[in-house]
């Protein structure tokens, strides 16, 4: 699997920001539930997208 280190540190740091807001009361949690699912999605769809990339 290629690494992608830009990639993954923006991932990173978007779902710190997620909890930040959460913390300072900017997005419930709910909102944050929301976005992290949505990110994870996104995760998902990378791995697969690594896993049928030819090398």
């Amino acid at each position: 699997m290629e690494n992608t280190p830009g990639i993954d540190n923006r991932q990173f740091n978007i779902s710190e920001r997620i909890d930040e807001g959460v913390r300072s009361g900017r997005i419930s949690r709910r909102e944050a539930r929301s976005l992290h699912n949505r990110e994870r999605r996104i995760a998902r769809q990378e791995a697969q997208f690594k896993a049928v990339t030819v090398s």
